[in-house]
């Protein structure tokens, strides 16, 4: 069995379908994800558990995406952090520039978006 599959990941989304999807999938491939629906709900679950990875949407209602991933970079270091959104102005060499590991643009269809987070937190 694949040693990555034991990752906790904490998958932060505000839209539910999106979610919902990206959740499934996951849980499909062994993965325990454990959900967030905002910023806030991200800080406070990453208080109480460690997690490997830490997907988050950049735009969402009270803290955004980024906002999470500093605070990550303070409390937890070795979080890998996955940053994922349909904003343009976001590129993969100014997420990695801010500490992430990747930036997977929701602009795609869900498929390929899933497809996208699984290749980035298996390498």
């Amino acid at each position: 069995m694949n040693h990555q599959k034991h990752k906790r990941i904490l998958l932060v989304e505000n839209e539910e379908i999106v979610r919902e999807a990206i959740c499934g999938f996951l849980q499909s491939e062994g993965y325990e994800v454990t959900e967030a629906c905002n910023g806030t709900q991200a800080i406070e679950t990453l208080k109480n558990a460690p997690f490997q990875t830490l997907i988050t949407d950049i735009v969402m209602p009270g803290l955004s995406g980024l906002e999470v991933l500093r605070e990550v970079r303070k409390s937890s270091p070795a979080t890998e952090i996955i940053l994922i959104s349909g904003i343009t102005t976001m590129t993969h060499e100014k997420a990695t520039t801010l500490g992430a590991k990747a930036f997977i643009s929701k602009s795609c269809q869900m498929e390929k978006l899933i497809k996208n987070i699984l290749e980035t937190i298996e390498r």
